[in-house]
């Protein structure tokens, strides 16, 4: 998982760069997802639709980062990208069209249980990714010494189901919260 996350955190940080140099390009897929996700936003969704599409992509993406290991490179590099893409996210500026999504003003009282929820969110989110790509990350490194399809069936399918033993039920849970999280503020 150290591998994992330092590979996060190094594309976490090269977004600084990013910003820094101007590197349009690299910004058009973070902003893409940002509009696309503001804008399901700006419809009000309710807390049970909300939580299910939070859970439902997280699960499914994750899923699909950890079976990024068949192709060899696959999860050291989704590891990479995916700090650079959070990363980009967290230096773009919120477009101007979504400014009524942004509280006016935060409630007294409200600021340790969000950031306790926002830490919570982050660490269990962070946790299974990290848990996902390692799992991946060593059904490639395996994979690369005999890559052969008996092979690929028998590193695979324990991974599926320890990850959906594992990944799912923390998942569920970070997207009641942030789901909640979410419906406040908006």
């Amino acid at each position: 998982m150290g591998l994992t996350l330092f590979l996060f955190f190094l594309g976490f940080i090269s977004a600084a760069l990013a910003e820094k140099y101007s590197l349009g390009f690299l910004r058009t897929f973070p902003r893409w997802f940002l509009k696309k996700a503001l804008s399901y936003l700006n419809t009000r969704p309710g807390l049970l639709s909300l939580t299910l599409l939070i859970f439902l992509f997280n699960s499914t993406a994750i899923l699909l980062y950890m079976l990024s290991g068949i192709l060899i490179f696959g999860p050291f590099l989704i590891a990479f990208l995916s700090g650079l893409n959070v990363g980009l996210i967290f230096w773009e500026d919120v477009p101007i069209e979504f400014e009524n999504l942004l509280p006016a003003k935060e409630p007294e009282g409200s600021r340790a249980p969000s950031l306790f929820s926002v830490f919570f969110i982050a660490a269990t989110e962070l946790f299974v990714f990290s848990f996902a790509l390692s799992l991946g990350m060593s059904l490639a490194l395996l994979l690369a010494q005999n890559y052969t399809p008996s092979a690929l069936v028998d590193l695979l399918f324990p991974r599926i189901k320890v990850y959906l033993s594992l990944g799912p039920p923390f998942l569920l849970l970070s997207a009641i919260l942030e789901a909640r999280l979410i419906k406040e503020a908006l």
